[in-house]
Parts: C-alpha cells; sequence; structure tokens
C-alpha cells in the first residue's frame, strides 16, 4: 500500500488522476491523504442524466482518461478497479480516476476481503492464480466505454458466456462508429489473451470519433 502510494504521489503531473496528497503513519498504520474532487463519481451523473452519451460525447470524455491509464500502465501501476464508481466528475466536466486499491484487494480468493466492481472486473480477478496485467484495465475501461453508449453496464464477468455475445454497443447507439463498436466488444473478451492487450491499443482503435 505504502509503496503503491509513493508511486502515485509522484504523478502530481497527471491532471485525471486523483491525486496523493501526502502519506501519514500513526499507531503503527499509514495512512495516505487522497484528493476528493467536488461534484461526483461518474455512475451518479450517468444515474442523474439517465440515458445514453453519443460517441463523441463519450470519446471527448474518457479519452484523456485512457491516456492517464497509459501513463499508470508505463510507470508499473495496474489499476484493476477502473469503473463508473471509481471515477469522479468534476463541476468543469473533466473525469479523475481515483479508487486505487492493492493488487490483493482486486481479487478473489485471497487473504483480504475482495474489491471488486461487478460488470467491470476482469474475469481473472475472481481468480487468485490468474495473471493481471495491462489487458485487465482494458477490460474495466471497455466495460465503462460500454456503459457509456449503450447506458446499461455489461453483465458481471462470472455470468457471462462465450456463447452468448454481448450486444455489439452500435445496435444500441447508432452514434457508435463499427471501428469502435467492433473495439469494445474485443477489450471485453472473457479470455486475456483474445483480448486487445493495452490501454495505448485500445485507445489507438476508438480514438476519434469519426466513422
Amino acid at each position: 500500500f505504502v509503496e503503491l502510494m509513493q508511486r502515485l504521489s509522484r504523478l502530481r503531473s497527471l491532471s485525471c488522476l486523483c491525486h496523493v496528497l501526502g502519506l501519514e503513519e500513526q499507531n503503527d498504520t499509514f495512512y495516505a491523504i487522497l484528493e476528493h474532487p467536488e461534484g461526483g463519481t461518474l455512475q451518479e451523473y450517468l444515474d442523474r442524466w439517465g440515458m445514453m452519451m453519443t460517441w463523441g460525447e463519450a470519446a471527448q470524455m474518457l479519452m484523456p482518461v485512457m491516456k492517464t491509464l497509459e501513463l499508470l500502465h508505463e510507470a508499473g501501476i495496474i489499476h484493476r478497479g477502473i469503473s463508473a464508481s471509481t471515477i469522479y466528475r468534476t463541476k468543469d466536466g473533466l473525469l479523475k480516476l481515483g479508487g486505487f486499491g492493492i493488487s490483493a484487494v482486486r481479487a478473489s480468493r485471497t487473504e483480504l476481503a475482495a474489491e471488486l466492481f461487478p460488470g467491470f472486473s476482469a474475469p481473472e480477478q475472481y481468480s487468485a492464480v490468474s495473471p493481471h496485467g495491462p489487458w485487465t484495465d482494458v477490460y474495466g475501461m471497455s466495460a465503462l466505454l460500454y456503459t457509456c453508449v449503450t447506458g446499461g453496464c455489461p453483465p458481471e464477468a462470472l455470468i457471462r458466456s462465450a456463447a452468448r455475445e454481448l450486444p455489439p454497443p452500435r445496435e444500441l447507439n447508432e452514434t457508435v462508429p463499427p471501428r469502435v463498436s467492433l473495439a469494445i466488444l474485443q477489450g471485453l473478451s472473457l479470455q486475456p489473451e483474445n483480448r486487445i492487450q493495452s490501454l495505448r491499443d485500445l485507445a489507438a482503435r476508438v480514438g476519434g470519433s469519426e466513422s
């Protein structure tokens, strides 16, 4: 935990990150002082408006978050908790990524209580032995894209079946370009080896709002 927070504290230049403002040790326990943006979570924003976004709106809002995740991966940090509940939307409309946690709480069947996000957590997070990597965050980011442009979160990974495919985003929202719809589905592949492997690749596949 301390190592993760120290590494995050050195990334204060990333505007789409809830910054670590300090670390304190008291009573043999470390505490992180974290930025809490004014506004609310992205989930609260989506619930309040109760409607799907156009692809242009979603891209404008989420591409900076994807770039931030790409830079986090380059720094060796995997989030594992991307969801509409761990991203904050400021009063100015800027998204900030929060909800960081150590790897043991982002996988089931470990010694610590799991903190998973149904619909957003990747299948490998429901196992104590499956490896995590950038592809794990690709799943979470793809689930977030899917949620924003369809108005509904994908089913929890544990109950999804390869035999029953998700409805393509473009079938539910005609503003989603075909290439973007395909990329989102590939990012949500249940098999990590079949999934888009990096945020850089995902961002390249969905970048822009043109068809």
